[in-house]
């Protein structure tokens, strides 16, 4: 009969407790959300298409750009105001997908289009588009000792 748990690298139970005193464990819970919006902006601006706050954020999604010709977007993700990746440039009528850790505010930029009058009717003074982001979030974590018991000692 053992006397301590097969994921133990232990030999018996005094040297199990002695060999993960210091050990901390963390367990972590995680909540999944999708956000989507869609965004419309005069070109030569930046805007903020996605922004959290207080939270450690895993997140896949997209950036997608309406078929609108001369409508190159820029996006850009960032850690407060540090550049964290990017600038990625998406073309009209395309779509960028992204996993990624973190960051906390997602910008895309309308860069102008130079040398060139706007249309009579206006249509090209915007770049329009939409994201959907999938963020998940850890929540309630927790750290505690691992000792004998963990290891299966009785």
């Amino acid at each position: 009969m053992r006397n301590f748990h097969d994921s133990c690298d232990c030999k018996d139970c005094n040297d199990c407790g002695k060999k993960h005193k210091d050990f901390k464990k963390e367990s972590c819970d995680f909540v999944k959300d999708k956000l989507c919006c869609e965004w419309c902006i005069p070109r030569g601006q930046r805007q903020n298409v996605y922004v959290t706050t207080g939270v450690n954020v895993f997140a896949s999604g997209f950036v997608s750009v309406n078929c609108d010709g001369e409508s190159n977007v820029l996006v850009r993700f960032y850690k407060d105001n540090s550049l964290a990746s990017g600038p990625f440039t998406v073309s009209g009528g395309s779509c960028m997908t992204f996993t990624a850790a973190n960051f906390n505010r997602i910008e895309v930029e309308c860069p102008s289009v130079a040398g060139s009058a706007p249309p009579p009717n206006g249509d090209d003074d915007f770049c329009s588009g939409k994201i959907c982001v999938t963020p998940r979030y850890q929540v309630k974590c927790d750290s505690h000792d691992r000792d004998h018991e963990d290891c299966g000692c009785h």
